[in-house]
Parts: structure tokens; sequence; C-alpha cells
């Protein structure tokens, strides 16, 4: 991401190490969508598609989305209060018909999610492969495969 691009998503206040720290916790992925952000679907070429949006808004000011929260000014730029959205789903969550949907605690939910999503995923191993099991048995005589249920 350079600076021109971080600067305009976050208002040019989070410092590139909390930046950093946004993208690597969200795996380069939208937080609600889980599109991939380093890659044009286009040009298959890497282009960072990214957005960082603030959960509560930047400023208390009736045009900062959800920045009436009581949450401190100075922890509004930390990572904790920042993620890593496409441009369209950032735009509906800010959006004036997308606030009620997307409200702090929502968006924090599906924050935490997302994250702990890709943190596990990207604990596994290589030795942490996935066997596939076909179960199938006999009833009356006829072999049926077993699901799951």
């Amino acid at each position: 991401m350079d600076g021109q691009d971080a600067a305009r998503s976050t208002g040019g206040k989070a410092s590139e190490q909390v930046r950093r720290e946004v993208w690597v916790r969200s795996g380069g992925r939208c937080a609600l969508c889980n599109a991939y952000l380093l890659e044009g679907p286009m040009s298959g070429r890497t282009v960072n598609l990214g957005e960082l949006a603030h959960i509560v808004g930047r400023s208390t000011g009736a045009q900062s989305p959800r920045g009436g929260h009581p949450l401190d000014l100075a922890r509004r730029d930390d990572a904790d209060n920042l993620m890593l959205l496409c441009a369209s789903d950032h735009g509906e969550i800010d959006a004036p018909g997308g606030l009620a949907a997307f409200t702090v605690e929502k968006l924090r939910r599906l924050k935490q999610v997302h994250e702990d999503r890709i943190r596990h995923l990207t604990s596994l191993g290589p030795d942490r492969a996935t066997t596939v099991l076909r179960v199938v048995g006999r009833i009356h005589g006829k072999e049926v495969e077993l699901s799951r249920q």
C-alpha cells in the first residue's frame, strides 16, 4: 500500500505500523466479503484494492460514520478500530442507508470473526494435511454411502 492510498483511506493519521498490522491481521482480504485485495481481478497484477475503514469514525462530527461513539479520539486510529475492506464494502458501511445495519458492535464482531479465521487458517502448517474420508456400508444387502448426518 503506498502512502497516498493509506493517507486517503484513514485520513492520514494511522501510522505505517498500524496500517501494516491491520493488513496482516486481515490476511490481505476484505473483512466482510473475503475478496483478495492485492490483485486486480481483470489484470491479475499486483494492485492495492484495500481500504482501511474506521469502525468508530475518526471524528465526532455528523459527517463521521459512527463518530458519536464514546471511544477516545486518541484511540480511533488504532488497529483495533480499523478494518481492511474492499471499496464496495467500505462505501456500504459508511453510506447513510448502511449505518443502521452496520453498528459499531456488529463491525467489531465481524472484524474479530474474520481475523480469528485468518489467524487459524494461516497457523496450519504443512504437517496438518486434510484427509477426505468416504464412508460406505451395506444396508439390506445394498451398498450405500453414509452422509455426515
